[in-house]
């Protein structure tokens, strides 16, 4: 990976931290709390309504992405940004 990106990754990574795990206040954690809730990541995305599956699949996705930058160190999180560019296909591929 280029540098700039992996500083850039890394840095974002970082914000992600510093707003929701300050030890000095509980507030991300409560923040995470109530996404987690709404975003009904321990629940099943499936719904009847196609529309309804989408939207709540694109919410478990920003979860999934906002505990990623949580929880994974800086080589899990290069190397699953590595993974997704990899399997990614180029534009000339894309529809």
């Amino acid at each position: 990976m280029k540098e700039k990106f992996i500083r850039w990754l890394l840095t974002l990574q970082q914000h992600y931290r510093r707003t929701f795990n300050r030890p000095d206040d509980n507030s991300g954690q409560r923040v995470l709390a109530d996404l987690a809730k709404f975003c009904d990541v321990y629940g099943s995305p499936f719904r009847s309504d196609v529309r309804e599956m989408d939207r709540m699949a694109g919410r478990r996705e920003v979860f999934i992405r906002i505990s990623q930058n949580l929880n994974l160190d800086e080589q899990e999180l290069l190397d699953l940004y590595r993974l997704s560019r990899d399997d990614a296909p180029s534009r000339t591929e894309q529809p």
